[in-house]
């Protein structure tokens, strides 16, 4: 059922779907005994849609952590967690989602990876002591990488840091 919060998990190797009904439900992925980040995919493939991703509250713990894999996130509700989105080294496709209130560290973080982040809303990431707020962006370089179409307001970071969108090189934001 929706309403069931299910334990943190972790995507290691292959590829792997984790989704929600079709009827409009999420499966919400909290635990209220274990703070680590929610969602670790490593090395792998996955796609994760119509997912709720919440309380990651430990050091550095994230809702969605990519790291050196290709992830495909839609329709995800991630919000009261340290960081949002994470990725390292990844091909990140974030579409359709709601980035909010992740206070200790921001919205979503982005580092040598390439990205699509589209049509999503991000808001209230961040605190005065963070880097960043909303979004920090660096690509790998080597790829196009788009950051199109989102919302994103009442972020806060560390003065003068960006309190939206801090993008570590020139890419195209539409």
């Amino acid at each position: 059922p929706s309403d069931t919060p299910y334990p943190p998990f972790q995507v290691t190797q292959g590829e792997s779907y984790v989704a929600g009904r079709g009827d409009g439900s999420r499966v919400v992925i909290d635990d209220a005994n274990n703070p680590d980040t929610r969602i670790v995919i490593n090395q792998a493939i996955g796609h994760l849609r119509r997912l709720t991703v919440r309380n990651g509250l430990a050091a550095n713990a994230a809702g969605v952590n990519c790291f050196r894999s290709t992830c495909y996130l839609s329709r995800l509700y991630v919000h009261n967690n340290v960081y949002g989105v994470l990725s390292d080294g990844s091909i990140l496709y974030l579409d359709r989602s709601r980035v909010h209130d992740n206070l200790v560290g921001g919205g979503i973080s982005v580092a040598a990876s390439e990205f699509h982040i589209s049509n999503n809303w991000i808001w209230s990431n961040g605190n005065a002591n963070t880097a960043f707020g909303g979004a920090s962006l660096q690509d790998d370089g080597n790829n196009f990488s788009e950051f199109a179409f989102n919302t994103v307001f009442g972020n806060r970071a560390t003065s003068p840091a960006p309190s939206g969108v801090s993008c570590q090189r020139p890419i195209t934001l539409s």
